[in-house]
């Protein structure tokens, strides 16, 4: 028989820095109107995350934990969702490097090598801090496993030696950019780990949803909370100035 486990967690919401809910405000940000809540973007693009499922199905081979959550705006508009990024890029995964929690769940962080950006300017090697991950022998994913990076179950966290199409958020207190975990915000675009820079390049420029976030960027839309905190890194307006 199916069992589901209701747990509380605390939310977490940041902006250049932290700023952690207690139990009973997350009730009320609940109840906010999308352009209520957009002053509480996070880095790592969620809003608020109100409890996690735990099912004790067919997960014999490992616990899972699902966090539903709330995103602070509609990315599913490519046009939000590059705005609402400070770097879009190609990047092979290289190793895990870190797990981290910050109150609201484990988070897991990965070296990068950046193959190509879509926005922003990136070279060489970043951090890639992933929302979920292991915490006491159970994986905490966040939102559907089923529309991760990797489909299913343990393919949950990014794989080294496989190349994503990544929109993220700049976090500088802890000097990583967080992924989005919207589905659409993320792609595995090759899992060869032996597969060329100029191949992946040549591959990424190829693929159709790479593709549409080059074409939204120079539409894109920027969250009111970015300008009013002079957050808007790497936005399109910004470049066409010269002001990068």
């Amino acid at each position: 028989m199916k069992k589901t486990i209701l747990i509380p967690i605390i939310a977490a919401v940041i902006i250049g820095g932290a700023f952690i809910l207690r139990r009973d405000e997350i009730s009320n940000i609940t109840r906010m109107s999308p352009g209520e809540s957009e002053h509480l973007l996070p880095d790592i693009s969620i809003i608020v995350s109100v409890a996690t499922l735990v099912s004790e199905t067919a997960l014999k081979a490992i616990n899972m934990a699902h966090t539903d959550v709330q995103y602070a705006a509609d990315f599913s508009d490519d046009k939000v969702l590059i705005g609402a990024s400070h770097n879009v890029f190609i990047g092979k995964v290289i190793r895990q490097v870190g797990t981290k929690e910050r109150g609201i769940g484990p988070e897991t962080q990965f070296q990068v090598t950046v193959i190509d950006n879509i926005k922003g300017d990136l070279h060489g090697t970043v951090t890639v801090d992933q929302q979920g991950g292991y915490k006491g022998g159970t994986l905490y994913v966040v939102g559907d496993d089923t529309e991760s990076p990797v489909k299913g179950g343990n393919g949950y966290l990014l794989q080294p030696g496989s190349t994503y199409l990544f929109a993220t958020r700049y976090n500088p207190t802890e000097n990583w950019y967080t992924l989005n975990s919207y589905p659409t915000a993320s792609k595995l675009l090759s899992t060869d780990a032996n597969a060329q820079d100029a191949n992946l390049k040549a591959l990424a420029e190829a693929d159709p949803r790479v593709q549409q976030l080059k074409a939204a960027y120079p539409h894109e839309i920027l969250i009111s909370a970015d300008r009013a905190h002079n957050n808007t890194r790497n936005s399109y307006e910004s470049i066409k100035r010269g002001n990068i």
